[in-house]
Formats: C-alpha cells, structure tokens, sequence
C-alpha cells in the first residue's frame, strides 16, 4: 500500500465582494494500492493557487501538488489531489515493488 496526503476542498461560497469562491482546504492520510493508479500528474492550477494564497497553515508555499487518477469497481475513475511531485509519488511507488 502507498501512503499519501490527500488534499480536500470545501466550498464555503461565493464572496460577493472578491466575486470569487471562497474554498477551505483539509489534508487527510490515505492508502492506496498503487495497482489501481492510472494517471500521475502535477496540478499546476493547485500549486499556483498555494503561492497566491496559503492553502493550509503552516503548509510551505512551494509545495508541489499531483493529479492520481485511479480505477475503482465498475471501471469507473477517481481523481485524487494529494501533497508531493508525480517524481517523488513515482519514486514511492517503485519503492512498494521491490
């Protein structure tokens, strides 16, 4: 199984005076078989909105954010946000195999 940081957002609503939505975000461990990954890549749109404005206290501006795309039954997908580079999620990965 593979460790990762799932990044959750939560719709507060919209904010009239920035006209924009107003989101908070959670991080929450999960664990996933890394056979059922289909897809890793970085979520640029994520990561620029973390060095805009800070997504979670104390969470390092510069922080790097990967799209996982995987199966679940029905051969249906799922996309989860979680905390690190697809390399460092890669290098993860390889590590559950040996």
């Amino acid at each position: 199984m593979l460790k990762l940081i799932e990044i959750r957002n939560s719709s507060l609503g919209y904010d009239t005076a920035t006209k924009s939505c107003k989101s908070s975000y959670s991080l929450k461990e999960v664990y996933l078989n890394p056979d059922h990954i289909i897809l890793m890549r970085e979520n640029t749109s994520l990561g620029s909105r973390a060095q805009r404005e800070s997504l979670i206290e104390g969470m390092d501006e510069n922080a790097s954010f990967t799209e996982v795309i995987i199966s679940t039954p029905g051969h249906m997908s799922k996309v989860l946000n979680v905390v690190g580079s697809p390399e460092k999620l890669y290098e993860d990965f390889q590590r559950t195999r040996e």
